[in-house]
């Protein structure tokens, strides 16, 4: 049977046709269905038609509405969820309407079942509405899942944290984009085709299988392993949480996932601090021992320069008392090596061009070698604050070594350029301006189990050396707080790189003027409490023409200084010892004294001392200073600058 399926409006359901207006014929041919915009409009075009008709009138509604709008004439309200299955819907109901329209006296009963079936599709309608919200709750939590899947799927992609995922035969699973390139995997098209054992060191296989068999008794493992880079083989340091992954059905364990940091930063930084705490332990033994070893050695350097004063250096007592010197003073740069580690090695800094610094030290380190050195400057090189004797003390050790690792000769380079490091380097170093200095050669190369070494006081592999060269080197580039470090490849060569933090001042220190040690006049105050000590300085200044008088601690000095004022004999000069053990030592005095005689002028004289007061002189109240040991000269020259007004 044919419904004529009408509509009033264009955009009908499916199953309508449109109309622009209805016929008689339309709506007397049998059963019809008007959709229209309203029930009021469908109402108005169809009492045209008059008489007897049999339709349904549609409407939009947001409930489903049934309800008799005339004779034999039904208002049919279609909810949202109902409306793209019209077609299926409106046969049943027209057929009813059929019925009833050629029926005749069993309208009652075919009204009846009319009820029942509106009262069918009102459950229907009801159902699918049911259906639908369902299926919209549905399709929304399925939506939200995959959402937060492609948030999760982000977060791992984008993590900086190596995250993998591993059977426990090793076989890959899965490795995020940072997993691939901390170990090498960029290029390899299926990771699953390779196994954890290829990422492990082979020494370290046995770990892998322990920490396999923890994770399945427990479920998860924290703590530090290596992973091996798959292009380098290079070693890789990281902190790693290890945990099972479960089948949510039977609660086996099917893998592992693994979250892993890279940590070589933070192994390297560890690494420095046990270098310094190595090199303070050291410091404080270094210190005592040296500032003992140096009161010795002044002792032995005065009387040598005394003796040497007074015979002639041509004879054989001349050049004995030479090579006696000569043989003390290189006791004195041992306790100078030893001095550099303690806190009594504080630089004495001045602005200087490191070009120059460079030159003169390979000048000096490598005359009489057989190998040559290139200097390969940057144009318009920043200058330095340095100590210039620590600083040429460090170059001379790196020439040193190049040359040992060269027995056969060859080429030393040294580069310079500056450099401006940023927050996210990897150098222990502030970020700022630096001048770095390369000192590359071509040499045997250090094996790579002692590169981390190197630096270690006392350790060497030579079997002449005491492994303080590197170590001394190391100290004194870090308290110019810079930094240096050592790349090698054995068969190739070595390269040290050091940096040094970059002057302010662009104009570098030139050399102060020259004062001849020659004889002299004026009464010296020797503070000391080594009695040696304060005779071998008074037998020093008195043979250069001086007066003298001594004191063993602070105390004493100033009594006497005091005295010699009111005597109207003042003394124009005092040199005072840093530290008297048991008794006031330099840095007290100095004070008391100038409160004296604002005027007074101090030389301070150690070997050894606890701050920086050596190298700060002035700041605390000192007008020149003269480390221990000295030689006549060295005494003579600064006690001459200070009568002489110069610093």
């Amino acid at each position: 049977m044919k419904y004529p399926l009408l509509s009033l409006v264009e955009n009908s359901p499916p199953g309508f046709t449109f109309k622009p207006c209805l016929s008689k014929h339309d709506v007397r041919s049998g059963p019809f269905a008007l959709y229209s915009d309203s029930l009021q409009t469908a109402e108005h075009h169809l009492k045209e038609a008059g008489g007897y008709i049999a339709g349904i009138i549609v409407t939009d509604s947001d409930e489903f509405v049934w309800r008799a709008s005339g004779f034999h004439l039904f208002h049919l309200g279609v909810p949202p969820a109902l409306r793209s299955h019209l077609s299926a819907l409106l046969p049943s109901f027209l057929e009813l309407l059929e019925m009833i329209q050629s029926g005749g006296d069993e309208n009652r009963n075919i009204s009846l079942e009319l009820a029942r079936t509106v009262e069918d599709r009102r459950r229907l309608a009801n159902d699918f509405a049911r259906s639908r919200k369902s299926l919209l709750e549905e399709i929304s939590e399925r939506k939200k899942m995959e959402e937060e899947q492609q948030v999760l799927s982000s977060l791992v992609e984008n993590s900086n944290n190596l995250i993998g995922i591993a059977a426990f035969d090793g076989t890959l699973v899965y490795m995020n984009r940072a997993g691939k390139k901390l170990l090498g995997l960029e290029d390899v098209g299926d990771i699953r085709t390779l196994n954890m054992g290829e990422m492990t060191f082979p020494k370290f296989q046995s770990k892998l299988k322990d920490i396999f068999s923890v994770l399945l008794k427990t479920g998860s493992w924290k703590g530090e392993a290596k992973y091996r880079n798959y292009k380098t083989g290079a070693s890789i340091p990281v902190g790693t949480h290890a945990f099972v992954i479960r089948d949510p059905k039977t609660d086996q364990a099917v893998a592992f996932a693994t979250i892993s940091r890279d940590i070589s930063e933070r192994k390297s930084m560890e690494r420095e601090m046990i270098k310094n705490q190595k090199l303070e332990s050291i410091g404080l033994l270094a210190g005592g021992i040296a500032h003992d070893f140096n009161n010795l050695l002044t002792g032995i350097a005065g009387y040598v320069s005394l003796a040497q004063s007074r015979v002639p250096p041509e004879g054989d007592v001349g050049r004995h008392l030479a090579e006696a010197e000569k043989t003390t003073f290189r006791a004195r740069d041992l306790t100078h090596q030893l001095l550099t580690f303690s806190r009594g090695g504080t630089p004495v800094k001045k602005t200087v061009a490191v070009c120059d610094l460079i030159r003169d030290s390979a000048r000096l380190a490598l005359t009489g070698s057989n190998v040559r050195c290139d200097i390969v400057p940057s144009p318009e090189l920043w200058h330095v604050d340095v100590d210039e004797g620590q600083i040429s003390q460090v170059m001379n050790n790196l020439l040193i070594n190049a040359c040992q690792a060269m027995p056969d000769g060859g080429v030393i380079q040294i580069s310079s350029r500056n450099v401006t490091l940023g927050i996210k380097e990897r150098l222990p170093l502030a970020e700022g301006r630096y001048v770095r200095i390369s000192v590359k050669d071509q040499g045997i190369g250090i094996p790579g189990e002692h590169l981390q070494k190197i630096f270690d006081p006392y350790f060497t592999t030579k079997q002449k050396g005491n492994g303080l060269g590197l170590a001394t080197s190391y100290a004194i580039i870090k308290k110019h707080d810079g930094n240096i470090t050592v790349e090698s490849k054995l068969g190739v060569g070595a390269t040290f790189h050091i940096f040094l933090p970059a002057s302010r001042n662009r104009n570098a220190s030139q050399a102060g003027p020259e004062v001849k040690t020659e004889k002299g006049e004026g009464r010296i105050l020797v503070m000391d409490d080594v009695e040696a000590i304060r005779d071998v300085a008074t037998n020093m200044l008195e043979s250069l023409g001086y007066t003298t008088a001594d004191a063993r601690d602070g105390m004493e000095a100033l009594e006497l200084y005091g005295e010699a004022m009111k005597t109207g004999k003042p003394f124009d000069a005092v040199i005072m010892d840093l530290t008297v053990p048991g008794g006031m030592g330099g840095q007290e005095t100095v004070k008391k004294l100038l409160r004296i005689d604002p005027n007074a002028k101090v030389i301070v004289s150690s070997g050894y001392s606890n701050d920086d007061i050596m190298a700060d002189y002035m700041a605390h109240g000192f007008s020149g200073v003269v480390p221990k040991p000295y030689t006549l000269n060295q005494l003579g020259e600064a006690v001459g600058r200070l009568l002489a007004g110069f610093p």
